[in-house]
């Protein structure tokens, strides 16, 4: 207060009495007036020179986001006046150290990927959703997206708000393609004008959507079939058993049996497929999969030629999953089946068995085998129902295993073909 107010008023005071004591010719008393105030001048000077001191440590500590910074202090206003907005900075600056974390844990929360991009192109945001995804560990700018599609990085800079883009990544290590789709948004914020990109792979909807289809039309065509066979074989099974039967010529009886028989056969044969019109139900529990695996080659050995070699080629003795047991024997007992009669007129049939652990924790169990390679267009429909090129199949076994892995929150896929040509069927836990 004194340097504000105190000081000026004595300047002035002391000024009026130097001017008056020279004026009446009492030099020795301007003289002393006159030393006052020029030490009243060095005290203001230095009181000058603490407050632009004051505030120049101020600035820098803001300029170094630095928002701890206090001052002593004293019954100085302009040291208040400081103190308060050091005090304002600091808590703006948790505030937005705060909302930053929020914002990170909700990105980091979302299961959908998320990255934001400069003008530039550089990614300023990006959660572990999206690197996942992309199969990335890492993602500074979108041109290092070219390498999963020549078109991402063009198709990301080019996006305006309100985009929906799709585009099909290549296999990832559970997957044999991504489907992803891309919603954009744009925002401008602090001058900085932003694209915003919201990425989902939709393979695992539209499988479980194909699944819940599936369902429904087999469902509706059991029950039809059913209600029209039933009274055919009810009818004729009566016909048989009355006494005016044998008044009948020869030939009606056999038709009428070969009716019965027929009716009955296909009724058993329709009722198979009723395990595709509702969900398996799960009972998980820990899993050691090496005991497990052992156990599956060697039943799969017991039932197959003896030409056939089966082994099981890599697992962890530590490696578990949490399943259901019987419900992925089912699984790995229906695509061995399918591997033993692929390689059976092949020369130096094998089928190897191997799990092991992926850096995303997931589990993989492979099923290869050496035998033809499956064409492209059969490939797109072995996940059909009723589909097969097995003269005794029936089409349920592998979208049944896709059923039952599906309820387990797993996958089963048919791998690409790579360079040992081998057909591989992949059994995925997530």
């Amino acid at each position: 207060m004194i340097e504000r107010f105190v000081l000026p008023v004595a300047l002035a005071a002391f000024g009026f009495v130097a001017a008056w004591c020279f004026f009446s010719g009492h030099i020795a008393l301007g003289v002393a007036a006159v030393l006052v105030i020029a030490g009243l001048i060095i005290r203001l000077n230095k009181a000058m020179l603490r407050t632009d001191s004051q505030v120049r440590l101020l600035l820098e500590a803001v300029k170094n986001s630095d928002t701890s910074l206090r001052f002593s202090s004293n019954d100085s206003r302009v040291t208040r006046s400081l103190n308060e907005i050091a005090a304002i900075l600091h808590r703006v600056r948790r505030t937005a150290a705060e909302s930053e974390r929020t914002y990170s844990l909700i990105l980091s929360a979302v299961s959908a990927g998320v990255i934001v991009i400069d003008s530039k192109g550089y990614v300023s945001r990006i959660n572990e959703a999206a690197l996942s995804l992309l199969g990335l560990e890492v993602l500074t700018h979108i041109d290092r997206l070219q390498a999963l599609n020549p078109d991402f990085p063009a198709m990301l800079r080019n996006a305006r708000a309100g985009a929906r883009l799709q585009l099909s990544l290549p296999a990832g290590m559970t997957a044999a393609s991504r489907n992803v789709v891309i919603m954009a948004s744009e925002a401008v914020i602090a001058d900085e004008h932003l694209k915003i990109f919201v990425m989902d792979d939709i393979a695992g909807e539209l499988e479980s959507r194909e699944i819940e289809s599936w369902s429904k039309l087999t469902r509706v065509l059991v029950h039809e079939i059913i209600n029209s066979l039933t009274p055919v074989t009810s009818i004729s099974r009566t016909i048989l058993s009355s006494p005016e039967i044998a008044s009948l010529p020869p030939h009606i009886h056999k038709g009428l049996d070969t009716i019965g028989s027929m009716s009955e056969g296909l009724t058993d044969f329709v009722n198979s497929f009723r395990a595709l019109t509702s969900p398996p139900k799960v009972n998980p529990s820990l899993m050691e999969l090496r005991p497990f695996l052992e156990k599956m080659v060697m039943a799969a050995r017991s039932a197959s030629p003896a030409h056939i070699e089966i082994k099981l080629q890599e697992c962890d003795s530590d490696l578990m999953v949490y399943a259901d047991a019987a419900l992925t024997g089912r699984v790995v007992t229906n695509i061995l089946s399918n591997a033993v009669s692929a390689v059976d007129h092949t020369d130096n049939p094998l089928i190897t068995v191997s799990a092991r652990c992926e850096p995303d924790d997931s589990v993989i169990i492979d099923i290869a085998d050496n035998g033809p390679a499956i064409d492209p267009a059969t490939a797109e429909s072995i996940f059909i129902p009723f589909f097969t090129t097995r003269p005794d199949g029936q089409g349920i076994g592998l979208p049944l295993c896709r059923q039952i892995m599906k309820a387990q929150g797993g996958s089963v896929t048919l791998r690409p073909y790579g360079e040992s040509s081998l057909t591989v069927f992949r059994i995925s836990f997530f």
